[in-house]
C-alpha cells in the first residue's frame, strides 16, 4: 500500500572465501564478483543476485575458472537434460539456436568445470530460486554487465554458506539462509 516502507539491503557479509575474481554462494543466491584491486584504492565487489541448480540437479560447490565468453550461444542440450525432459514427456530439440528463447539468455562464461555455466536466462523469473540442472543464473542486464567485465582465467569459487558471520564497527552481523 501507499506509504508503505521498504527496506532494501545495500549490504552483504561476503562469503568465507579468498576475496578474487568471482565467488558464488548457493546458500545466498548471490554472486559476488571482486574485480583486481586497483593500489591506492578500495577493493570493489560487485553483486548480483542468481538462480541455482533444482533438487536433484544442485550447483556443484568448486574451484574453477572462466575459460571462454560466448556472445549469443546456442544451447547445445546436455544429455542428462535431454533425457530428464523426455522422462516428463516434454522432449527438447538436441540443439537450441540463439535467440529469445535461448534458456542460455544472450551471454555465457564457460568455466573449466564440465556443464556449468554462469549465464544470463529466457526466464528472468527464475533468478533468486532453484531453477537450473546446476547452471548458475543471472537476470539479462547483470550477464551483460559481467560478461563485458570478467576477463578468461578469472578464478571461480561456488561455495554453499548458509551461516555469515562478520563484525562492523564493535558489532557482530550474522545472515542465514535455508539448508540447500
Amino acid at each position: 500500500p501507499v506509504g508503505t516502507r521498504v527496506i532494501v539491503p545495500t549490504q552483504f557479509i561476503l562469503p568465507d572465501a579468498p576475496h578474487v575474481g568471482i565467488v558464488v554462494d548457493i546458500a545466498a543466491m548471490r554472486l559476488f564478483y571482486f574485480p583486481p584491486h586497483k593500489p591506492g584504492q578500495p577493493q570493489v565487489v560487485i553483486t548480483h543476485p542468481v538462480g541455482i541448480g533444482r533438487l536433484g540437479h544442485p550447483t556443484p560447490t568448486m574451484v574453477t575458472r572462466v575459460t571462454w565468453h560466448q556472445a549469443h550461444p546456442e544451447w547445445i542440450v546436455p544429455r542428462s537434460i535431454l533425457a530428464s525432459h523426455a522422462r516428463r514427456g516434454t522432449p527438447l530439440p538436441r540443439m537450441v539456436a540463439a535467440g529469445p528463447d535461448n534458456p542460455l539468455g544472450s551471454y555465457a562464461l564457460h568455466l573449466s568445470y564440465p556443464e556449468i555455466l554462469i549465464h544470463g536466462t529466457d526466464r528472468p523469473a527464475g533468478v533468486g530460486r532453484r531453477v537450473s540442472h546446476g547452471c548458475i543464473h543471472l537476470y539479462p542486464e547483470d550477464i551483460r554487465q559481467l560478461f563485458k567485465m570478467v576477463p578468461n582465467g578469472t578464478p571461480v569459487r561456488v561455495v554453499n554458506q548458509p551461516y555469515l558471520f562478520a563484525w562492523q564497527n564493535g558489532r557482530l552481523y550474522m545472515q542465514a539462509y535455508g539448508a540447500l
